[in-house]
């Protein structure tokens, strides 16, 4: 072990994690966002907290503009402080000098998500590192004029910031014209997955036959928090497009688009065929019994930790073209498939179906890979990383 700066840089080789990169063994680091609601980036931000809080090198607090969400109590469980500012609309004058009391005193501040509010207030303190990771995918076309200029002044903050990074290629160029700033600015930091939290506790035939699903048909299904960006209808017409397999669809998850799909599949005639579980605790066990699973998002999808998750349970898994970032985890027809549109997907449903075995070792093809390139250790290096860059710009004199 070796120090430099004193004693407030280490140099870590090997270790619980085997990162082999200079961190900061006392670093604090407060992720922002606004809330710790169900979504890609709150969860995201949950898993490296966890990971941070369990390996050590860094101390992990998070804070909420807004405040609340199904994340928060797990956070304070594992024992990281949790800031809840209560602000009543994203740059709420009352509070951000609050917010930048908050803020005193942490090595790195970590954006996940576009603040500006909070971000000005960021900027305001002395002495912290500003970190901001880009997640999001959405596209030129959808950005409204009042979005345009909320990107404008997201890029003049993020011009003072210390490092840039987005989880995927896709979520690096979209953030690089989205805020005006070079491609190159931004470092890629992938999502870390807990594997672990992915173990199979129940047997496939047991899960189904809850669900009232005949174990001998075929499953084809996704996960997901069900909103009109994750496109789940896309699955509902290529299945009812497929008459020669006897198949099941298995949607897992809720949200606010579910009654819109649920009449869809009335529409199709094949409601009786579709099974919508809702919100689960544990979803591992529902993934691992199906037969193919498909992520129906577009373009606004930037990783997609829900096909990661399947991929890592050995499930065949599918992806649309239009989905860049999605695309990145899969090589076609080796650790996962890429389609084009539905008529694709209903093909992709008779060829698994009809040599599972081809399909199975596809799957196996796709967990050895995710499993080796989304583990929580690479994204703890990942951010070791970023975060030393970023300190290293801010001590400089």
């Amino acid at each position: 072990m070796s120090t430099s700066r004193g004693a407030k840089y280490v140099n870590v080789d090997g270790g619980r994690w085997g990162i082999g990169v200079r961190i900061y063994r006392s670093m604090r680091v407060l992720h922002c966002l606004w809330s710790a609601d169900v979504g890609g980036a709150e969860r995201a931000m949950w898993q490296l907290v966890a990971a941070q809080r369990e390996e050590g090198a860094v101390h992990p607090g998070v804070l909420l503009g807004r405040g609340g969400g199904s994340y928060v109590d797990r956070i304070r469980a594992i024992g990281a402080e949790v800031i809840e500012l209560g602000m009543g609309s994203a740059m709420d004058p009352r509070v951000l000098t609050r917010a930048r009391r908050a803020m005193h005193g942490w090595d790195v501040h970590h954006f996940h998500a576009m603040e500006p509010g909070l971000m000005a207030a960021s900027l305001a303190t002395t002495g912290s590192a500003r970190v901001f990771t880009n997640r999001g995918g959405t596209s030129r076309e959808d950005w409204t004029p009042r979005q345009r200029l909320r990107h404008r002044l997201g890029g003049r903050l993020l011009r003072r910031f210390d490092a840039l990074s987005a989880n995927t290629r896709h979520a690096a160029g979209v953030a690089a014209r989205r805020y005006g700033l070079p491609a190159e600015s931004f470092a890629l930091t992938p999502n870390g997955i807990d594997f672990a939290l992915l173990d199979v506790r129940r047997p496939r035939q047991e899960v189904l036959r809850d669900l009232g699903i005949d174990p001998s048909g075929f499953v084809v299904g996704t996960t997901a928090v069900l909103r009109p960006l994750k496109r789940v209808e896309r699955l509902l017409r290529a299945a009812a497009g497929v008459a020669d397999v006897r198949w099941v669809v298995l949607v897992v998850g809720d949200g606010p688009d579910r009654g819109r799909l649920e009449a869809e599949a009335a529409t199709l005639g094949i409601a009786e065929r579709v099974r919508f579980t809702g919100t689960l605790e544990r979803v591992a066990d529902h993934v691992a019994a199906m037969d193919l699973f498909a992520m129906t998002s577009g373009s606004r999808e930037s990783f997609g930790n829900a096909l990661v998750e399947a991929m890592a349970l050995g499930v065949p898994s599918a992806v649309f073209t239009d989905s860049p970032g999605p695309r990145e985890h899969v090589t076609d027809g080796e650790t996962g498939f890429v389609l084009t549109g539905e008529a694709d997907l209903a093909d992709a449903i008779r060829r698994v179906a009809g040599d599972p075995e081809a399909a199975a070792r596809v799957g196996r093809a796709g967990a050895a890979d995710v499993r080796a390139r989304y583990s929580l250790e690479a994204m703890l290096r990942a951010y070791a990383g970023l975060y030393e860059r970023a300190r290293a710009r801010t001590d400089s004199p």
